[in-house]
């Protein structure tokens, strides 16, 4: 058994990986603030439905995943057909961050960027046959560390550039300087984001989806 805080501390980092936070940053350097939502409101929401009504379920049928659970309340079939979609999805997610991973060392170093790609997945490979999920979960643990440790310099940076969070507001141009001035409630063609869009789009459907 993992201790409490390994686990929900990496359950936090597979949330606010690289691609998480250089995705964010560049959505909201395009859009505004406003690409903020995505984060929050695309995710959250379905977090809170599936702790406060799903878990009880899933605890009492003794599942231990979806496709277990689909496979207890339907049949086999269809646990075979959730698990292959989950397996499509993984697998697509993980070319994106070898993908990512193999270009910034690539940029970084200036080596081949197919062996890149081979030997981080052949790291990957290794310490997951080797150590399981608990080897994932601490990797996922450090992982975050390393995020933290390479951020907090940059935030310092800034602050310091800007002397401190209110004048960094200051300058932001107008309608990125809180997270829901420039939305209108409609859609409307200045606007690239409004407020029935957000909560209805990234609440439920996005947000569920996730």
């Amino acid at each position: 058994m993992l201790p409490l805080s390994i686990t929900s501390v990496a359950f936090v980092a597979a949330n606010c990986g690289a691609l998480e936070i250089v995705g964010i940053v560049a959505a909201s350097a395009k859009y505004g603030l406003p690409a903020l939502h995505f984060y929050w409101i695309g995710a959250i929401p379905a977090m809170v439905f599936l702790a406060l009504f799903m878990l009880p379920v899933y605890r009492h049928s003794r599942a231990l995943t979806v496709p277990d659970f689909l496979r207890i309340r339907y049949n086999d079939a269809t646990h075979i057909l959730s698990a292959s979609c989950l397996a499509a999805m993984m697998a697509l997610i993980a070319g994106i961050g070898l993908y990512a991973i193999s270009s910034v060392v690539h940029l970084f170093f200036g080596l081949s960027f197919f062996r890149l790609t081979l030997l981080t997945s052949g790291f990957v490979l290794c310490y997951v046959v080797s150590g399981g999920l608990r080897a994932t979960i601490y990797n996922e643990v450090l992982q975050f560390i390393l995020t933290i440790v390479g951020l907090a310099p940059l935030m310092v940076k800034v602050l310091r550039d800007f002397h401190g969070i209110g004048e960094l507001r200051k300058g932001l141009p107008y309608g990125m300087n809180h997270i829901w001035s420039p939305l209108p409630l409609m859609r409307q063609e200045t606007a690239t984001f409004d407020i029935t869009g957000v909560v209805l789009g990234l609440g439920l459907v996005l947000s569920f989806g996730y």
